[in-house]
């Protein structure tokens, strides 16, 4: 069976929304870096969506990142603060996934905030 553009897109928002329930799950149990690479992926997989609505396709994350940026973000299609919250969670994970670095404070309730609307 072969998936519609649709079905996919319908399977990103899923993935998304999954991530940000795991997000909130890793907050209440204070467990900081889990939920910044969750809260990340809410907003990746809402960013895949609508790449692929636009047909738009991108093979890395940090393509993913500068492909919202360049197509939405500059053209003014989608606000900048979405922008700068997604950097900010890329980052936040790129260190949490990869670095030595371990977030020690609670993530803003207003990036979880912000990430649910993207």
């Amino acid at each position: 069976m072969k998936l519609t553009k649709e079905d996919l897109i319908n399977a990103q928002i899923s993935r998304a929304d999954e991530a940000f329930k795991m997000a909130e799950l890793a907050i209440e149990a204070k467990l900081w870096n889990s939920a910044a690479s969750e809260l990340y992926y809410n907003c990746f997989y809402l960013i895949q969506a609508l790449f692929l609505a636009t047909d738009i396709n991108v093979k890395t994350h940090n393509g993913a990142k500068t492909l919202f940026s360049q197509h939405f973000i500059k053209k003014r299609l989608v606000d900048d603060q979405y922008g700068k919250l997604f950097a900010k969670l890329f980052n936040y994970r790129q260190d949490g996934d990869y670095g030595n670095y371990m977030l020690t404070s609670g993530i803003d309730s207003s990036i979880c905030i912000r990430s649910k609307k993207i």
